[in-house]
């Protein structure tokens, strides 16, 4: 009941402004039901007086009243829908202005967790069902509430026990509603799901038509989406079923309370205990009483069913506003933007550490590059840093200020962020560089588009600065686009600027304009660079290398290459012998699925890496160096070999099938023992080696990034040495379950 009330009371509030609209809505409704009630006593007089006395006149005075009260009622009622459609229509969106506006406000992790459709139907259908329930509450309640207690008290005045036996249907009629109003509830629940899942789906595929197209997917999409909408027909058959139920089992119970009545009524008029007149009018005040009741129901009903829509509406404002100003926060004060963190951890669930005891610094005025491989938690970083996340333990600080101590706003005002993923909006170009920057006039934003270098490229489209980019920035290349951003950004003329793996899919051309302008930014500027390509590391003044959220190496470039440790190991992976090799294995995977040639894939395991790297790292890599020069002399010409991770070796074997992977194993197992291993002090045993491997031909796995991953998990399975040959179906079936 008081979760109720606090429901009427929250929407209540977004009345005031329109509330008189709204009153005004009321005393017309309520002047049009008093003049309805006159309408059975003219009645009542036209049978009792008029028709038996044949009083001309009292006939037409009675006709007269009817028809001006009709009349009256219908003007009355247009003057209160326009005034109670006014107030609800102001209302509404003042609610979804005011929800939108905190959609904004509310932290990323919000965002992360409810899907775009979802939010969007909060937005339109939730608001707008939320506003039509309260818009209905009172006047159900006060004129409708009136309406049957002044109807009820005149029919118990004209015959108290006719009227009693009338609202002897109410109670079976109420137990009629409870039962389906529970049950259309629960399917009002399962529409929302359903057209939220709807709404992501087009979100999400409409403006990815040119993925769709470009594999071929047009037919599976058409029937993903098919299999969405026959759910919802489902979904609104039953609602439909039930809301038919509901009114026929209604409207039986009525009318058949209405016969008997009836009869009942008649049979009073044959024994002449009522007059024509008395019955009439009795009866129209008890069809009026239908009506008030009718209102009830269906306003039980619709509370049962968008009492749903109005928690949805209520659980995005119950959460708080990231730009609301706690009472201690400062304005952060930037003098050289010098960043370091302290004991920084993140997780974005219990014990599964994203980052952990974090102690970092990038220095002020200089470019930082931060390396790792995917998951070591280099966005989770800079992510803490804007404070789309709040860290778990630890700070961030920027020039000794803890920035969980300052407002947020201040905050971002000092940084400037670029990522890969960030939108241009449909506009034009100028409009673009302007976003967040109102202030700032035509000729900033061409001076920050030179800078970001984009001036050469705006001046070619067709109406320079003033094109239109279109939705989403669809009609400028994707290196047009990142460029557009940059002069966004650098408009702001922010302390601090974050590169979030900004150039990771530009052309070369593209990628060059965008790293000369990072040399740039640099020499006044404090800037952080999520990093994968080459050019960008080699020019930082600060690496930093992350593995699985802890901090490995920090230095230069040479410095750290010198050091021969984990910037080493990835570095080689990256742009090494590791790098050519997938290169390779993606020709033979394409080469196969064309044309059906077949290759072979192996894996070595050097069984005791664990081991020896639990005790130190230097150890294992020295061992893994010592087994690739070993390995380098004994593959044949024309196949390739490249060191993977944690002890594995691959092996790609062009033209190779079942019969001769065998015989590569055999091989490989009696030769390679046969070399010295320094770091170990002998040869490497048989039974330090596990080689597993398949031969392949077609396309059975999605790609080959698929196959390599099948491989791994089917090699790390196990820790027994040997040789271990598998048919591709049987890896693929091994790596899907």
């Amino acid at each position: 009941m008081f979760g109720g009330l606090k429901q009427i009371l929250f929407f209540h509030r977004y009345l005031k402004g329109y509330f008189s609209f709204f009153l005004f809505a009321l005393f017309f409704t309520a002047v049009a039901v008093l003049l309805s009630l006159l309408a059975p006593l003219l009645t009542r007089v036209l049978f009792d007086y008029a028709y038996p006395l044949h009083s001309l006149q009292l006939l037409n005075v009675c006709i007269m009243g009817i028809v001006a009260i009709y009349i009256s009622q219908l003007l009355l009622g247009a003057v209160s829908d326009y005034l109670e459609l006014y107030a609800q229509q102001e209302a509404t969106h003042k609610l979804m202005y005011q929800l939108y506006q905190h959609l904004q406000e509310l932290p990323l992790a919000f965002h992360q967790e409810k899907s775009s459709g979802d939010l969007m139907h909060r937005l339109t259908e939730d608001v707008g069902n939320s506003m039509g329930m309260i818009m209905s509450l009172l006047p159900t309640l006060l004129i409708d509430g009136g309406r049957f207690v002044v109807v009820l008290l005149l029919a118990f005045y004209m015959n108290p026990k006719l009227t009693l036996l009338a609202t002897l249907a109410i109670p079976l009629y109420i137990l009629e509603t409870k039962f389906f109003a529970h049950r259309l509830q629960s399917v009002k629940n399962e529409a929302i799901d359903s057209d939220t899942e709807i709404m992501s789906l087009l979100h999400e595929k409409i403006p990815s038509i040119r993925t769709i197209k470009a594999f071929g997917q047009e037919t599976q999409e058409a029937l993903s989406f098919s299999r969405l909408v026959q759910n919802r027909f489902k979904i609104g058959l039953k609602e439909r079923l039930l809301e038919i139920t509901h009114s026929f089992s209604n409207s039986l119970t009525l009318q058949m309370w209405g016969v008997f009545l009836t009869w009942y009524l008649g049979y009073n008029v044959v024994v002449g205990k009522l007059s024509i007149g008395e019955i009439v009018a009795l009866m129209l005040y008890l069809e009026m009483l239908g009506d008030p009741i009718k209102s009830f129901i269906h306003l039980f009903t619709s509370w049962k069913t968008n009492v749903v829509s109005m928690q949805r509406v209520r659980e995005v404002f119950s959460n708080r506003s990231e730009l609301k100003k706690k009472k201690a926060e400062k304005e952060l004060e930037v003098t050289s933007g010098a960043i370091s963190t302290k004991a920084l951890s993140f997780e974005y669930q219990k014990d599964e550490h994203i980052l952990e005891d974090l102690n970092v610094q990038f220095p002020a005025k200089s470019l930082t590059a931060i390396v790792g491989q995917s998951g070591a938690g280099k966005s989770t970083l800079v992510n803490l840093l804007m404070r789309f996340f709040e860290p778990s333990l630890g700070a961030i600080f920027i020039d000794q200020q803890n920035i969980c101590e300052v407002s947020v706003n201040s905050l971002r005002n000092h940084i400037g962020m670029i990522a890969q993923d960030f939108n241009l909006f449909k506009g034009t170009v100028l409009e673009n560089i302007l976003y967040g920057n109102e202030s700032r006039t035509e000729a900033d934003a061409i001076d920050a588009a030179r800078f970001a270098g984009a001036y050469d490229f705006i001046q070619k489209l067709p109406h320079g600065i003033h094109s239109q980019v279109g939705f989403a920035g669809e009609l400028l290349s994707g290196g047009q686009r990142q460029r557009v951003a940059i002069a966004r950004t650098l408009l702001r003329d922010p302390d601090l600027i974050i590169f979030d793996e900004a150039t990771s899919a530009l052309d070369s051309e593209s990628e060059l304009k965008i790293q000369e302008t990072i040399l740039k930014l640099r020499q006044h500027k404090t800037v952080i660079v999520i990093a994968h390509r080459l050019s960008t590391i080699k020019t930082a003044d600060n690496i930093l290398v992350l593995e699985d959220g802890h901090l490995k190496e920090q230095g230069s470039f040479e410095e750290l290459l010198a050091k021969k440790e984990a910037f080493y190991r990835y570095y080689w992976n990256q742009f090494g012998g590791l790098s050519h090799f997938k290169q390779q294995l993606d020709q033979e995977f394409e080469r196969s699925v064309r044309y059906r040639s077949q290759f072979s894939l192996a894996m070595l395991q050097i069984l005791n890496y664990k081991t020896i790297a639990k005790n130190t790292s230097f150890a294992a890599d020295q061992l893994m160096h010592e087994v690739d020069f070993a390995l380098k002399k004994l593959i044949r010409l024309g196949d390739n070999i490249a060191y993977y991770k944690d002890g594995l070796f691959l092996f790609l074997l062009p033209e190779i099938d079942d019969e001769h992977l065998n015989g590569f194993f055999a091989r490989m197992s009696s030769t390679l023992p046969s070399y010295d291993i320094p770091s170990l002090g002998r040869p490497l045993n048989q039974t330090d080696l596990r080689f597993c491997g398949a031969a392949f031909k077609g396309k059975l796995f999605k790609n080959s990034e698929f196959l390599l991953q099948a491989l791994e998990r089917f090699t790390q399975n196990d820790d027994s040495s040997g040789s271990y040959q598998i048919e591709q179906e049987v890896l693929m079936e091994n790596y899907e379950n």
